[in-house]
């Protein structure tokens, strides 16, 4: 029959048991050196439990790394694309907007002058009139006056 593969639930007795290892040290140096801040404060804080951008409890990093640092930099940028195309024809819109606004002010502007213009030549044209009428009164005056002095009867 062919033998059983499976892992013993037993380890054999000329293994030493993994709890007696003790992990690697580096020596101690020759000489002392001396610490940077950053080496002061790994000291003096230790290694953190979990790192500050693992998720708590997660077994890998899932913070994200170079993929989602593309994907994040790519939706970054067709915000922005979208944004200052969204925006160039919203002030496009108010530009065109603001431009009929000052050809109807400028038609406006036009129209009144020309009927301030057509009032002032209506109104020149009638004291014209006027002073005609009062000089020709005054020169029918002046002929009737003329007229009458040799007369006796």
């Amino acid at each position: 029959m062919a033998d059983d593969t499976r892992q013993p639930d037993t380890s054999p007795a000329d293994e030493k048991p993994q709890s007696d290892a003790r992990p690697f040290t580096r020596p101690k140096p020759k000489h002392d050196f001396p610490k940077t801040q950053a080496g002061k404060m790994w000291e003096m804080l230790g290694n953190p439990a979990e790192p500050a951008n693992a998720l708590p409890g997660g077994t890998y990093n899932s913070a994200g790394g170079l993929s989602s640092m593309l994907i994040t930099t790519n939706l970054a940028v067709a915000g922005f694309a979208l944004s200052a195309s969204g925006m160039y024809y919203w002030c496009d819109q108010r530009r065109r907007e603001e431009a009929r606004g000052m050809a109807m002010a400028v038609q406006g502007m036009r129209m009144l002058h020309e009927k301030k213009a057509r009032e002032k030549a209506a109104e020149e044209a009638a004291r014209a009139a006027a002073a005609a009428a009062a000089a020709a009164d005054i020169e029918e005056q002046e002929r009737k006056r003329r007229a009458h002095w040799y007369k006796f009867w």
